[in-house]
């Protein structure tokens, strides 16, 4: 028997029904949580507020709340970091989504153009529909010389 509150998000759900992890107890965190189901142990979905990306998100992690979406123009830059971080010597990560390209072509003659350098680009498999990924390794010396 449903008690109604298997369609709900974390967001929409009572804190003391969630999980008691950061993740889930921090209100601006709760928000991009997908589902309090474990993905694996110690991490939970999250999803991009430009539902750009997800990710396994770690139970005892926060996004601080300077992170920035904006959905409009599929931008997004994503801070977080240990809740109980001291001041002192502070974790934090940042994310940074830029809309997905529209031509594919064109964005690998600009990679092309930036590195300096023919790019070999490999297409990968990807996992879900309207996913395209290819791949290329860069040598960085030659595209950061003279900067």
């Amino acid at each position: 028997m449903s008690n109604g509150k298997e369609s709900l998000s974390p967001s929409e759900m009572d804190p003391n029904d969630l999980p008691n992890v950061p993740a889930f107890q921090d209100e601006y965190t709760r928000e991009y949580m997908q589902s309090t189901d474990q993905v694996k142990s110690g991490y939970y979905p999250l999803i991009s507020k430009t539902n750009g990306f997800t990710l396994h998100f770690p139970e005892d992690m926060v996004i601080d709340d300077t992170s920035n979406a904006q959905p409009d123009e599929l931008y997004e830059s994503l801070i977080f970091h240990y809740e109980d971080n001291d001041i002192a010597a502070m974790d934090e990560f940042t994310i940074h989504y830029i809309s997905p390209v529209s031509d594919i072509e064109w964005s690998k003659d600009y990679m092309n153009r930036r590195a300096g350098q023919e790019l070999n680009f490999e297409k990968l498999e990807a996992d879900y529909e309207n996913q395209y990924i290819e791949l290329t390794e860069i040598k960085l010396y030659s595209c950061w010389r003279g900067r």
